[in-house]
């Protein structure tokens, strides 16, 4: 039976969803889209409309997927939902958050992102590892022995349903929210029951709201423990007994979640053994010090803006050494280049983006921060300083990951005098996806690209549809009129289209958000 979202979200956790999502992301793996800026245009409107439909009005496409580079090895799955189905999922989160963190173990023991609501952000304090790695070391003062368990693929595996009965446990208020997520996130899936999205923020409410009970199992048998998001170490003075709480664990996670532990990183040993191996090995004294020398308070944070930083003295000097150093790491720590990237952004610091580009393929887990800190440092001094180099990124082995050609593609795509590049131009317009095209159609005012295709809209799918109308805004002021006030009217096109396209209609391209100047 359809049941108004009205009933399980109300008009402030959606403007949260919105605040939170324009002040930061929808999800962490992909460049901002202007789906939202169209959305906070027709605010009211969008609004009215979540809050009058159900949810089987709202979902519309499955999410974007992209595989992103992990730092040893492989790919994982990465997810961008729809805009609304993002808006939704992020009220739905903002919805049961406090409940959750209230049913949650204490920080001490489950240090990961506790949630302290700002008017637009889950997670005001942070993700709590420096307080994960300072009760590890703690712990292992204290006990001779650490079990060290962690999940395998852990958001991609969780059973949805498992995920219903954790946050009916911590609430059901409103009276079948719950069952409402589930149902949510199947359709996200294309009703699979087990995964989560990988990338929004609302999804780590999820991940935490399914390890209640785990927590709960552990702490039940009187062992001290330890859990950042699905890494736990368990600490005990008997080998025996933390043998037999592996076992137990193992059969609880299979049978309680349908969830198992990684053979590859679990074990036991002596805590002497695991500081000398995790904490305090000659990697990890190596990056504790060359974040102490950049002097980053917690570099995993999300944003720059989390972190209090201070001119340094000879500082592009002193992240070049850093940043050099850790390209002789055996895998990349992506807490350190992120604390490099972001403070060399903060301070429009571009020493270090030569060794970026040459290292590139070492540094891929980390593009979208690269790419960030590459943008937010180019003019027309960068571009004829870096020319090859940027234009060599171009056939570099690295443009085949498909995470780095996205975000060098939304890169080249904001810089006219990087178009100007004929090597760099061709690897934009080459692009599988319209969005990029789109923005250095916009950038270039290339009225051509939009000419081409504006008449065949419907042929497209949704992203690629909206990039096609988001490009309009290069047309005269007759003829975007022309086209856009019947795809407004249209009953052929969704509502997320006639949004871009009247917010694309009543702007003009010296009126568009500036958007080096909205927080990312």
């Amino acid at each position: 039976m359809a049941q108004p979202l009205k009933t399980l979200i109300n008009a402030e956790s959606l403007d949260f969803a919105l605040r939170h999502i324009t002040t930061y992301y929808d999800t962490d793996f992909f460049p901002r889209t202007e789906e939202f800026l169209a959305i906070q245009y027709s605010w009211d409107e969008v609004k009215s409309h979540i809050l009058e439909s159900d949810l089987d009005h709202i979902l519309s496409a499955p999410p974007l997927v992209e595989p992103w580079p992990k730092t040893r090895s492989g790919f994982r799955i990465v997810h961008r939902p729809e805009p609304l189905d993002s808006i939704v999922f992020a009220a739905l989160a903002k919805t049961i958050a406090s409940d959750v963190e209230a049913a949650r173990a204490s920080p001490e023991v489950a240090c990961s992102y506790r949630i302290s609501e700002s008017d637009r952000s889950f997670f005001a304090d942070g993700s709590g590892f420096n307080v994960y790695r300072e009760r590890c070391e703690n712990l292992s003062a204290d006990f001779q022995f650490v079990l060290s368990a962690d999940i395998s693929d852990f958001y991609n595996k969780i059973y949805l349903h498992r995920l219903q009965n954790a946050i009916q446990s911590a609430t059901d208020y409103p009276p079948g929210i719950s069952k409402r997520i589930e149902y949510f996130l199947t359709a996200l899936n294309t009703r699979a029951s087990q995964g989560i999205p990988v990338g929004p923020a609302a999804s780590i409410i999820m991940a935490e709201a399914t390890l209640i009970d785990a927590d709960q199992f552990i702490y039940g048998r009187g062992f001290e423990h330890v859990r950042y998001v699905d890494d736990f170490r368990i600490f005990g003075n008997s080998l025996q007994e933390l043998q037999t709480l592996f076992q137990d664990f193992c059969v609880y996670l299979h049978e309680n979640q349908r969830l198992s532990l990684s053979p590859e990183k679990t074990r036991i040993s002596k805590s002497e053994d695991f500081l000398n191996q995790e904490l305090n090995n000659q990697y990890q004294l190596e990056k504790l010090e060359i974040l102490g020398e950049i002097e980053v308070v917690n570099p995993y944070t999300m944003e720059i803006e989390d972190v209090d930083y201070v001119v340094m003295e000879n500082a592009g000097a002193i992240l070049l050494d850093a940043l050099t150093r850790i390209t002789k790491f055996e895998t990349l720590d992506l807490g350190v280049i992120r604390a490099i990237v972001r403070r060399a952004r903060a301070h429009g610091i571009n020493d270090i983006a030569g060794c970026l580009m040459e290292h590139i393929a070492f540094f891929a887990p980390a593009v979208n921060d690269i790419a960030l800190y590459f943008d937010s440092i180019t003019d027309a001094d960068f571009v004829s300083n870096f020319a090859p180099q940027l234009e060599g990124l171009c056939d570099h082995p690295a443009s085949h990951i498909r995470a780095v050609r996205l975000w060098f593609e939304w890169y080249f795509s904001r810089h006219e005098a990087l178009l100007s590049i004929g090597r760099i131009r061709a690897f934009v317009f080459a692009s599988k996806r319209l969005r990029p095209q789109a923005r250095a159609a916009i950038t270039m005012n290339n009225q051509a690209w939009i000419k081409d295709r504006k008449n065949q809209l419907l042929h497209y799918a949704y992203w690629d549809r909206r990039s096609i109308v988001l490009a309009a805004q290069i047309l005269s002021k007759d003829e975007r009129e022309k086209w856009l006030m019947p795809i407004i009217k249209t009953e052929s096109l969704d509502r997320m289209d006639k949004w871009m396209a009247k917010w694309v209609l009543d702007g003009s391209p010296d009126e568009f958000p500036i958007e080096d100047d909205i927080p990312f």
